[in-house]
C-alpha cells in the first residue's frame, strides 16, 4: 500500500492545501497515523488555516539542516488527531535533496502515512524526491487555465518517473458558468490525462476566523478520498 502522497498543482490556487487536509483528516478517522508536511518555502499557511494556536517554533528547514530534533517541529493538531510540520519561512531556501529523502523515509516507518504539501508546477523539489513519493495526486479547479496548466504539468510529472498518479478535481462551483471555460467535469478529466481519485465542491468556509471544519458534502467528499485510497470501493460522485 502506498505510504507517501504529494500533492500538486498545475498553477496556484487549485486548493492544494484543502485537499492535503482533505486527506490527513481523513486518514486520520480512520485510525492512520498521519504527517502533514508543508513544502512551499515562505508561502507556509498551515498553521493559519488550522488555527491551532500552537507555537510555530520551528520548521521543515530548521529539521534538515540539523539545527534541532524533529519532534521539537512537528505539531499535533489540537481538532483533528494528526501531526503536521510547517515550511521554512524562508522563500529563499534551498532544499537539501539528499536530507530531504532522508526524512521522509525516517518517517515512513514513524506513521502510517506522509503527505506532502508541495508548490504548484514542477519544482526541484518535485525531481529530487520522485524516488520516495508513493502516488502523485494532482488538484485541479474547472477553471479552464488551471485545467490547461494541470494537463502540462502532468505530462512533466509522468516523464520524470511519476507513474502512480490520481487527481482531485476541487472547488466545484454549484454550476459551471461561462466563467469557467468547461462544460462539464468530463472535460476536466480528459484534458489532464489523469484518473480521477474525487471531486470536491466549493468550499467557502472562512478558515482564518474558525477552527478548520467542512460542510456536510464536503466533509462527506472528503473523507471518501481517503478511504478509496485505502482500497474501499465508495461511489465517485460528480458534482454539476
Amino acid at each position: 500500500m502506498e505510504k507517501s502522497f504529494l500533492i500538486v498543482s498545475g498553477k496556484g490556487g487549485s486548493g492544494k492545501t484543502t485537499v492535503a487536509l482533505s486527506l490527513a483528516n481523513g486518514f486520520a478517522k480512520l485510525g492512520k497515523k498521519v504527517l502533514l508536511i508543508e513544502t512551499s518555502c515562505g508561502l507556509g499557511s498551515l498553521d493559519l488555516i488550522l488555527n491551532d494556536n500552537a507555537p510555530v517554533l520551528y520548521n521543515l528547514g530548521d529539521v534538515l539542516d540539523e539545527n534541532i530534533k524533529q519532534e521539537e517541529a512537528i505539531i499535533k493538531t489540537k481538532n483533528m488527531e494528526f501531526w503536521y510540520i510547517c515550511a521554512p519561512t524562508d522563500y529563499n531556501y534551498v532544499y537539501n535533496k539528499e536530507s530531504l529523502i532522508k526524512f521522509i523515509n525516517k518517517n515512513k516507518t514513524i506513521f502510517d502515512l506522509l503527505i506532502i504539501d508541495s508548490p504548484a508546477g514542477f519544482t526541484d523539489l518535485h525531481e529530487n524526491i520522485s524516488t520516495v513519493i508513493d502516488m502523485a495526486i494532482f488538484t485541479v479547479t474547472p477553471q479552464i487555465a488551471d485545467v490547461r496548466a494541470t494537463g502540462k504539468i502532468a505530462k512533466i510529472f509522468m516523464e520524470h518517473n511519476y507513474k502512480n498518479t490520481k487527481s482531485v478535481i476541487n472547488k466545484i462551483p454549484l454550476s459551471l458558468d461561462d466563467d469557467c471555460g468547461v462544460e462539464d467535469l468530463d472535460t476536466v478529466i480528459d484534458v489532464v490525462g489523469v484518473s480521477l481519485l474525487g471531486a470536491l465542491p466549493l468550499d467557502n468556509i472562512n478558515c482564518l476566523t474558525k477552527p478548520y471544519q467542512y460542510q456536510n458534502k464536503l466533509k462527506i467528499e472528503a473523507n471518501a478520498l481517503a478511504r478509496r485510497l485505502l482500497g474501499e470501493d465508495i461511489d465517485l460522485v460528480l458534482y454539476k
